[in-house]
C-alpha cells in the first residue's frame, strides 16, 4: 500500500512517500478488472469520493469525533453499492473521481528504487502479472496472499520470484502459549510450502521467539505485518524478522 500513513493507500503519492524514506520493499495490493486490467486497491470496492467525508483542520476533538461516527454509519450503510473493481471495466474505473492506479504505473515508478511485494487479491491475474513483471521489475519481486492461495501458476512462469503466504489468527492470537504458536507456525510452513511459498507473512502479535526459530530451521523468512509503533518495530528487529511492513516507514529510524 506504500506509505499509506502519509498519503492515500495504494496511490503512487504513497508510494513515493515510502521511497522517499529509502525502504526495500513496497507492498501493493493488486486486483482485477473486469476486462483483465490490474489495478491497485486494498478492497475489491472504490470508496465514491463524498463531499464531508474529510476532518477539517482545526475542529474540536468532539466536532472529529462526530465526523468520524458520521463518516463510518455512511461507510457501513453505502459500501456494497460502491464500485467493485473486479466486476467493473477499467474505462468505467478510470471514470470515477478517484480512478485506481494501474499496476504498470506502480512497477515504472518502482523501477530500480524497490522491489514490488505484491498482494495478490484474486486468482485471475496470472498471465497478465507475469507479463508485467517480466517487462517492468527487472530487480524482482515478491508475491503474497492469504494462506489458502497457491502462487504455483505464477512461479512457473516467474521462477525466480519468492512468495510469502499469510498467517494470523484474529481476537485470539495474543492469547496463544509458545506451544500453541510453535505447532501453528509448524502447520502454516507445511501449508504454504504446498502453495509455493517460502516465507510466511505474520501478523505482528504472533511473531514471537519459537515462530522466528521455527521459520530459520524450516529456512523460511518471516515478514511481519502491520506495525506503526516504534517500540514494536524495535522487538520486531530484535527477534531477527526479515521484514517489517508498516504505513510509517519514516519511524523506523532508531
Amino acid at each position: 500500500m506504500g506509505a499509506a500513513g502519509l498519503a492515500p493507500a495504494n496511490s503512487l503519492a504513497a508510494i513515493e512517500a515510502a521511497l522517499r524514506v529509502g525502504v526495500d520493499l513496497v507492498e501493493l495490493d493488486v486486483w482485477s478488472t473486469q476486462d483483465n486490467h490490474l489495478v491497485l486497491g486494498h478492497f475489491d470496492w472504490i470508496r465514491p469520493v463524498m463531499a464531508g467525508a474529510s476532518l477539517q483542520e482545526g475542529s474540536s476533538g468532539a466536532h472529529d469525533a462526530v465526523a468520524r461516527g458520521q463518516h463510518w454509519l455512511r461507510t457501513t450503510s453505502a459500501w456494497h453499492r460502491w464500485p467493485r473493481i473486479s466486476r467493473t471495466t477499467l474505462a468505467e474505473l478510470q471514470a470515477l473521481a478517484n480512478p485506481p492506479v494501474l499496476l504498470e504505473e506502480a512497477l515504472d515508478l518502482l523501477r530500480g528504487r524497490a522491489v514490488p511485494y505484491l498482494d495478490l487479491r484474486d486468482s485471475r491475474m496470472t498471465e497478465r502479472l507475469c507479463t508485467l513483471v517480466r517487462a517492468k521489475a527487472p530487480d524482482g519481486v515478491i508475491l503474497s496472499a492469504g494462506p489458502h492461495r497457491s502462487f504455483q501458476a505464477e512461479l512457473a512462469l516467474l521462477p525466480e520470484a519468492q512468495a510469502t503466504s499469510g498467517f494470523a489468527i484474529p481476537l485470539f492470537g495474543r492469547a496463544l502459549s509458545a506451544e500453541s504458536i510453535a505447532a501453528v507456525t509448524r502447520a502454516s510452513i507445511r501449508r504454504a510450502r504446498r502453495m509455493g511459498a517460502s516465507g510466511l507473512s505474520v501478523e505482528y502479535h504472533l511473531v514471537r521467539p519459537p515462530l522466528v526459530e521455527i521459520c530459520r530451521e524450516e529456512d523460511f523468512f518471516v515478514f511481519a505485518w502491520t506495525v506503526d509503533d516504534p517500540a514494536t518495530m524495535r522487538r520486531l528487529a530484535s527477534l531477527g524478522v526479515d521484514g517489517i511492513t508498516s504505513n510509517r516507514p519514516d519511524l523506523f529510524h532508531f
